[in-house]
C-alpha cells in the first residue's frame, strides 16, 4: 500500500520563489520588523506578527538558491532545475 503525503505549502512556495530572479531579496527588503513587533510589509489593517509567512518562505527560498548556486554550472544553466534559464 502507498502513502499518499502531502507537499509542504512552504516548501513549495519557497521552491517556487526561489525560481524567480530577485524575489527573495525583494521579499526580504519589504518584510522586516515594525518597533512593534509587527511586520511592515503585511499592512496595518491586521498586523502580523513577525517574522511573518513571507519571510519563512524568503528564508527557505535563499537556502534553495544558495545549494542549487552550489551544485550548478555558471552561466545559463542556472535555473535549469526550475524549467528556465539566466538571461
Amino acid at each position: 500500500m502507498t502513502r499518499h503525503t502531502t507537499p509542504d505549502p512552504i516548501d513549495a512556495a519557497a521552491w517556487f520563489v526561489a525560481g524567480q530572479p530577485g524575489a527573495t531579496a525583494r521579499i526580504l527588503e519589504r518584510h522586516t520588523a515594525r518597533e512593534d513587533g509587527s511586520c511592515a510589509g503585511c499592512g496595518v489593517y491586521r498586523p502580523v506578527r513577525w517574522p511573518c509567512v513571507l519571510v519563512h518562505i524568503a528564508r527557505r527560498a535563499k537556502k534553495i538558491s544558495s545549494a542549487a548556486d552550489k551544485d550548478a554550472p555558471p552561466g545559463p544553466k542556472r535555473w535549469a532545475w526550475c524549467g528556465r534559464t539566466a538571461a
